[in-house]
């Protein structure tokens, strides 16, 4: 990623301070709905990176509520490698050094990916669960099945598996005028 959107930027920077400040808080909820702010932004700019922050959130949120992990040894040196990597990619953000952070976030999503050999599988179940459930968000905030299952490296089938279990593909996503704007930007339409 060479170049992100000003307001996207200060969006994820947003997130990530937020983030930073419930881990260091152990306000661990606060971490779902950080996850839920960068869906919009997502559907709107298609990065793989914002995903992988979101996705980075909300499975940061499912293993740090459980009590059975917040137990483990090695939970209080997790914590300090999430809180350490969270403030370079801020930082690398803060100073528009985007390869830098697109790196970090992939170094957070591994740190959650190793936690422990234990909780491996857990903890990739909750990685693909994360992604099933934001390329849901995704499909219905208006993508298309197809582009929420690219951006999410989910197939077709889970999403719409996953989708299928709710109203959304019956559902019309309200269109932000944001989104009206950009579209007339992109086609140069008056008005």
């Amino acid at each position: 990623m060479d170049y992100m959107d000003e307001e996207v930027r200060r969006d994820v920077l947003s997130v990530l301070r937020g983030a930073y400040s419930a881990v260091k808080g152990k306000q661990f909820s606060q971490l779902h709905s950080l996850s839920n702010r960068i869906i919009h932004s997502i559907s709107v700019y298609q990065e793989k990176v914002l995903l992988d922050v979101a996705i980075v959130m909300y499975s940061l949120n499912k293993l740090l509520e459980e009590e059975k992990f917040q137990r483990k040894k090695a939970m209080p040196r997790f914590l300090k490698e999430v809180l350490s990597s969270l403030d370079d990619a801020i930082e690398d953000l803060e100073e528009r050094k985007f390869k830098k952070f697109e790196n970090k976030v992939h170094d957070l999503l591994n740190e959650v990916e190793g936690f422990s050999r234990k909780v491996r599988f857990y903890v990739q179940d909750v990685l693909d669960y994360a992604r099933i459930k934001k390329g849901s968000k995704l499909y219905e905030h208006g993508l298309s099945l197809g582009v929420a299952s690219k951006i999410t490296g989910m197939s077709k089938w889970e999403l719409m598996e996953a989708s299928g279990g709710t109203i959304v593909h019956e559902e019309v996503a309200p269109i932000s005028e944001k989104r009206i704007r950009l579209v007339r930007k992109m086609f140069k339409l008056e008005g």
